[in-house]
């Protein structure tokens, strides 16, 4: 992508929600094997020109006591989510691949909506390190990387997609929001256009 120029001084790589569970299912395009294959070729790149890799977890989770001065409503989904109803049967569904880390550097945080934004301290974390461009993978690719990179946008990071680090419960999904959605938010490369533009900068 010569296009695109990166200052490791000012990115930061995101991945959300590359933990055991969600990389262990059924999921498309891709299969667990090649987003994780392409996230830790990327975390390895960003760790050693030591810019900051961000890994999160848990957004099946509901927030901490006291998150909440009233407790919101239960969400009510029209859509059955079954397919992901293995997430918590995968062994240490909640752990990240060792193969990924988390390693000395790293920030590591949990998140309760599908934005990685929402709620949390990511846009403090990343604007005290100086940090105005994200690298984007995730899991799902039209729930918590576009939830994340739509956040992002709204907060004035630019936004670098990586198609071939993210997965959707259909193959239909992934296409729509990679085709129509998220090239209206920032850009949209694969792993080895990101790999190469490090090497070249």
């Amino acid at each position: 992508m010569p296009s695109d120029t990166l200052d490791p001084s000012s990115t930061a790589l995101v991945l959300v929600d590359f933990f055991n569970g969600l990389l262990g299912i059924d999921m498309h395009p891709y299969t667990g094997e090649q987003i994780l294959d392409n996230g830790v070729q990327l975390a390895e790149a960003f760790r050693a020109r030591d810019a900051l890799t961000v890994l999160t977890v848990g957004a099946m989770n509901p927030p901490p006591s006291g998150a909440y001065s009233a407790a919101p409503p239960a969400p009510v989904f029209e859509r059955d989510m079954s397919p992901l109803a293995g997430v918590a049967k995968v062994p240490d569904w909640r752990s990240f691949p060792e193969a990924l880390g988390p390693k000395p550097g790293d920030y590591v945080m949990t998140k309760f909506s599908w934005s990685a934004f929402h709620g949390t301290d990511l846009d403090f974390q990343l604007r005290r390190r100086g940090v105005n461009t994200i690298v984007l993978g995730g899991i799902a690719t039209n729930f918590g990387a576009e939830g994340t990179g739509r956040d992002a946008r709204a907060l004035g990071y630019s936004v670098i997609f990586v198609e071939d680090a993210m997965r959707a419960i259909t193959d239909e999904e992934h296409q729509h929001s990679v085709r129509y959605t998220l090239p209206m938010i920032g850009r949209v490369r694969s792993a080895k256009e990101v790999l190469d533009a490090w090497g070249s900068a």
